[in-house]
């Protein structure tokens, strides 16, 4: 090898690296990005991803950097982005940091909590009589002419979650217009005298 060779095979690699991208003047921005990466590049499931989104949304409607909600709730930056990376569920907050957010969003407190995945199609029935309102489904969807090459059979029945045959009851109540599970029925104050009245 030649001395010329020698010293070309020294050059630095370093020195053809290609340069980092700035971060920009824009720090916030930036946290935000590192935070939507890392939920893309680990692949953990977000509970309550869909009241993350909102949260943003709203953010970058009002012009706000996303530390303002961190303040909202009184939780520190690392915390807030804990629950957006996976790390810790949106829905474990307390009560009263949940109403700061839906009154920042201007929804009420139990839209807030469906949203933060607090709530399954399984906690608006009656568990008592649960088992027996799916078998009654499941058999009436069967014998429906209509629907009959879709419902689900024995075998694959019995190997749905209990929150996978609540969501399939509940669709097939909508399309057919009959009842089959007993559900809950929120009441609401009336407009004239504050006594419940049944929606």
């Amino acid at each position: 090898m030649t001395k010329a060779d020698s010293g070309q095979s020294k050059i630095p690699r370093a020195a053809t690296a290609a340069p980092k991208p700035s971060g920009g003047d824009d720090g916030e921005h930036t946290e935000q990005e590192r935070g939507e990466s890392g939920l893309a590049s680990e692949g953990r499931q977000v509970v309550g991803l869909k009241l993350i989104s909102l949260v943003r949304k709203t953010l970058i409607d009002r012009n706000l950097p996303e530390r303002h909600v961190a303040d909202l709730m009184g939780v520190t930056q690392i915390y807030w982005n804990a629950m957006t990376n996976g790390n810790r569920r949106i829905s474990s907050l307390p009560k009263d940091k949940l109403q700061r957010l839906a009154e920042f969003l201007e929804i009420p407190l139990i839209q807030v909590y469906v949203l933060a995945d607090h709530f399954g199609p399984e906690d608006f029935v009656v568990h008592k009589s649960l088992p027996a309102d799916l078998e009654r489904m499941i058999e009436f969807m069967r014998s429906d002419p209509t629907w009959l090459a879709l419902a689900p059979s024995p075998k694959e029945w019995r190997e749905m979650s209990t929150r996978a045959k609540v969501l399939v009851a509940a669709l097939y109540e909508r399309l057919v217009h009959k009842s089959f599970l007993r559900a809950s029925r929120v009441e609401v104050p009336s407009p004239d005298d504050g006594t419940p009245s049944m929606p």
